[in-house]
């Protein structure tokens, strides 16, 4: 299955967001994003997320084809029930590898108030002004990164 190590994957990545100190326990967990290698990747992957999701949208964000799929049994990974995914193609040329790449906790305050919580993190904010899909992000390593936005990615 595509998201065999979806485990693994939470495993480091919120290790790294509580190294960081990061609180997260008030946040609603929204979704896990794949990253695919190329666009003939992200068709062939789309594909195989239809197994076990549906489709909520597909947009472009970025330049980038964006699918976000409701999964039809959600993961259950300690106390989080994930009910989400979103597969994101490379942007253009990109070079990236195909896999789980980043999780999204949706943000309750403004952007501003929980920067001011974590100054000394080095945080993208590149997208915070962004008209849809405002967020924040973070990378924690080179294949890993933690966004905030402040809305779901499914439609409701």
């Amino acid at each position: 299955m595509i998201l065999s190590d979806y485990k693994n994957f939470l495993d480091r990545i919120l290790s790294k967001i509580h190294e960081l100190k990061i609180n997260i326990s008030d946040l609603e967990f929204d979704h896990i994003g794949y990253t695919a290698s190329s666009d003939e990747n992200y068709d062939k992957i789309k594909d195989e997320f239809l197994k076990i999701a549906n489709l909520d949208h597909e947009f472009k964000v970025g330049g980038r084809r964006v699918s976000a799929y409701k999964l039809k049994t959600p993961l259950i990974y300690k106390y989080y029930k994930i009910q989400a995914i979103e597969l994101v193609a490379p942007k253009g040329k990109e070079i990236v590898k195909s896999g789980l790449e980043h999780v999204e906790f949706i943000l309750d305050e403004s952007f501003d108030t929980f920067l001011r919580k974590y100054p000394d993190l080095d945080w993208d904010t590149s997208n915070i002004d962004r008209k849809e899909y405002s967020m924040l992000k973070l990378k924690l390593d080179n294949d890993m990164q933690i966004k905030f936005p402040r809305e779901s990615v499914l439609r409701k």
